[in-house]
């Protein structure tokens, strides 16, 4: 399993991509900002996303949501493969996530919201294999 991490504080992204490794045999890259994440699906495969909320900027759903328009408009990301079925997302924040009534994703489906305080339990939950 190959996962982008999506988060602006390198030591937290660190963290986390340890964790991953711990509860799963995925491997990560990580990013600080959603244009990098964009660069990112245009250089690599990924099956997972573990996005913070709280992203200076862009906001973690804004970064999805302009992924998500990405892949409609650009051949070279909407003609792979990859993009067949929904690709999992974990937010993650140090407060509460607020996800409009509504809110729908073509690509993407919002697996779990995990607090950073309880981040290893939250991708225990959602990555142990």
């Amino acid at each position: 399993m190959k996962l982008l991490i999506i988060e602006d504080d390198m030591n937290v992204a660190e963290i986390t991509g340890h964790l991953v490794g711990r509860f799963s045999k995925g491997t990560c890259d990580m990013v600080s900002d959603s244009y990098e994440a964009l660069n990112a699906f245009y250089e690599k495969s990924y099956d997972y996303l573990i996005v913070d909320q709280n992203l200076p900027g862009l906001k973690g759903l804004q970064v999805l949501k302009q992924l998500d328009k990405a892949i409609d408009l650009d051949p070279l990301l909407s003609d792979q493969a990859r993009f067949v079925e929904k690709m999992p997302v974990i937010f993650m924040s140090g407060s509460e996530i607020k996800v409009p009534a509504g809110y729908q994703l073509k690509h993407f489906t919002i697996q779990d919201f995990v607090s950073k305080s309880s981040l290893s339990t939250g991708l225990a939950r959602n990555l142990a294999s």
